[in-house]
């Protein structure tokens, strides 16, 4: 083992940041409350990020991505979550980011696999899988969890 080794879990701590603000115009916006919204809701992502110009087969990964994240809310918070999505002209990304009141509580939850035998944790990877980016900034108690997912457009 490197004498630099680090737990990542530390690393994580230490590099917490909050998300910078989305923009002044937030783009398009959907509150969703239940599982049976979700085919709505992918529906709502797949006709922006056509638009946006992002390529076919991307387009079905963020929709994937986005139903998973947003079926997270709808299992684990028991309330509704909020689907904005907007175009970064700085990084010629599409961006859909999706709050809710939940928390999470490990800041690599979907950056490192479960173990074997957790019945839960592999839609976070999938998601890190799918996506450019993915940020889940976590820590702030009663601030609820954003999860922000970047896919560039070119």
């Amino acid at each position: 083992i490197s004498a630099d080794y680090r737990d990542p879990r530390a690393v994580a701590d230490a590099s917490q940041r909050a998300l910078p603000e989305p923009p002044e115009w937030w783009g398009d916006m959907r509150v969703f409350s239940s599982l049976t919204e979700l085919r709505a809701l992918r529906l709502f992502v797949q006709d922006l990020a056509s638009r946006a110009g992002l390529p076919t087969h991307r387009v079905s990964d963020l929709c994937l991505a986005v139903n998973e994240v947003a079926t997270n809310t709808l299992e684990h918070t028991h309330a509704s979550g909020v689907l904005s999505v907007w175009q970064d002209p700085d990084t010629d990304s599409l961006i859909c980011e999706i709050t809710d009141s939940g928390q999470l509580h490990d800041r690599l939850v979907g950056r490192m696999p479960p173990d074997e035998g957790d019945s839960h944790g592999r839609g976070l990877m999938l998601v890190n899988s799918l996506c450019d980016l993915v940020e889940m900034p976590t820590g702030q108690i009663g601030a609820g969890t954003t999860v922000r997912l970047h896919m560039r457009l070119r």
